[in-house]
């Protein structure tokens, strides 16, 4: 049997001991052993970077001034990609410890935000209300007038504004009508839930065809001079229960 010279040693160093405690006359012998070379395992530390992705989450805000039915999107998310800076210790090519010395953001990752609305029903619901369907000056008013070109009767109001300006739809509704009509020229007509009916005349253009169904706001034609016109503008009624014209001033707001 071999022994390192660390283990003679201390087998030396026991046999004395026991030597010292005894009285009995012993007879020990020191074994000169042959060193033994030891295997060496090395100690490595290496140094690297691990990407990882973090992925956005969406977060929601609940607006009571839009429909049930509105989502609108406020920010994209970003996701977030990050280099881990690690330390690791290998003892004999296996992993002892591995530790985080760093972090680096290359893009920090950031929300999706969506505004989602809570007031009961549609956006397509027509809102009960009007809003003006063009700013401008008001031309002609509603009821009897002394003109040359046109009728006597005006059934709604003149609003002067040039050729091409965009005309809104003054609530949300169905449009019963649309193209062209006698002394109306291009001429929309649509039906809300109230079953009131407003109307369109004089445009230059029309962005809507009849079935469709618009929201308050939306864009449903353009501004001209089509049929009996004396210059760009856009004739505005507004008929109670789809039948009797009234005067738009006493139902739309005071100010656009």
């Amino acid at each position: 049997m071999r022994f390192t010279a660390r283990a003679a040693a201390l087998l030396f160093a026991a046999a004395s001991a026991l030597v010292m405690s005894s009285n009995a006359a012993l007879s020990v012998r020191t074994v000169h052993a042959e060193p033994v070379e030891a295997e060496e395992i090395e100690f490595n530390i290496e140094r690297y970077g691990v990407n990882r992705v973090v992925d956005f989450e969406t977060v929601i805000e609940y607006d009571d001034t839009m429909y049930s039915d509105e989502t609108e999107v406020v920010s994209e998310g970003v996701t977030g990609l990050y280099i881990d800076k690690m330390s690791a210790v290998f003892y004999g090519g296996e992993l002892v410890k591995a530790e985080l010395d760093d972090t680096v953001a290359v893009t920090e990752v950031e929300p999706r935000l969506l505004r989602v609305g809570t007031l009961p029903g549609s956006r397509a619901d027509s809102r009960g209300y009007y809003i003006w369907p063009v700013e401008g000056v008001i031309t002609s008013y509603f009821g009897t007038r002394s003109v040359s070109v046109g009728s006597s009767n005006h059934r709604g109001i003149d609003i002067g504004v040039p050729k091409g300006t965009a005309i809104a739809a003054a609530d949300s509704g169905d449009v019963i009508f649309a193209g062209w009509a006698s002394g109306y020229g291009n001429f929309v007509k649509i039906r809300h839930d109230n079953g009131d009916i407003t109307c369109y005349g004089h445009l230059s253009k029309i962005s809507v065809s009849e079935g469709d169904r618009v929201i308050q706001g939306d864009k449903i034609g353009e501004a001209g001079s089509t049929g009996v016109s004396t210059g760009s503008h856009l004739h505005f009624e507004i008929r109670d229960g789809g039948v009797t014209a009234v005067n738009p001033l006493n139902i739309l707001p005071e100010e656009y």
